[in-house]
């Protein structure tokens, strides 16, 4: 861990290395957000999908969400087995994903 006080760092660099943190910090917040709005919208397509979505749509929308979480594992464990869960729950009530 990098001691923000040392007296050996630079101004400059302490505000580098201030930046590089809060990005990371923001970064994994956003990974958050992105897993608990893919959990809103495979919800919404389960119980009140779009009128004018097909079953196939939906279907596609499912495996997409699905490549979106891929890039956000590692996040939040517990989000990630609620995504899980209702990604398992979609394909439950839409069927099989689509093969392409």
């Amino acid at each position: 861990m990098i001691d923000f006080k040392d007296s050996e760092l630079q101004h400059p660099q302490t505000k580098m290395i201030n930046f590089i943190h809060l990005n990371i910090d923001n970064i994994h917040q956003a990974r958050q957000i992105k897993l608990a709005d893919k959990i809103a919208n495979v919800q919404d397509i389960i119980a009140n999908p779009p009128t004018a979505w097909s079953l196939d749509r939906r279907q596609e929308y499912l495996a997409w969400t699905a490549q979106v979480v891929a890039g956000c594992r590692g996040t939040n464990p517990a989000l990630e087995a609620l995504y899980d869960q209702t990604l398992a729950q979609g394909w439950q009530a839409l069927g099989q994903p689509p093969t392409r």
